[in-house]
C-alpha cells in the first residue's frame, strides 16, 4: 500500500535532522540542560507534538487509502451502470453477471 503522507514526513524529518546534525556541536543537548533549561524544554514539546502529528498523519494516509479504493469502487459500479443503460432491453437482464461479484 502506498503511503505518501509517510513519504513526504519522512522526507521532511530527514531534512531537518540532516540540517541540524551537520552544525550540532557534541554537548549541545548537556549546555542546554544547564544554560537554557526553558530552550530545552521547548525543544522537547515540540518534538512530542511533532510525534502526535506523524501518529495523525499516518492514520490520514490510511484514510487516503480507503478513499481511493472506495473511489475505485464506485467508478467500477458506474462502469457497470453505463453497461446496463446501453445493453438492449429487449430480451436481455438489466443487471450482468459482474455486478453480483462486486455487491
Amino acid at each position: 500500500m502506498s503511503q505518501p503522507l509517510r513519504a513526504l514526513m519522512e522526507a521532511d524529518l530527514g531534512r531537518l535532522i540532516e540540517a541540524v546534525s551537520t552544525e550540532y556541536p557534541p554537548g549541545t543537548a548537556a549546555r542546554l540542560e544547564r544554560e537554557a533549561p526553558g530552550l530545552k524544554a521547548a525543544i522537547e514539546r515540540t518534538e512530542a507534538r511533532l510525534g502526535s502529528l506523524y501518529r495523525e498523519l499516518l492514520a490520514a494516509d490510511a484514510t487516503l487509502a480507503r478513499w481511493r479504493q472506495t473511489l475505485a469502487e464506485l467508478d467500477q459500479l458506474w462502469r457497470l451502470a453505463i453497461q446496463v443503460a446501453e445493453a438492449p432491453e429487449a430480451g436481455e437482464s438489466a443487471e450482468p453477471p459482474a455486478l453480483a461479484e462486486v455487491a
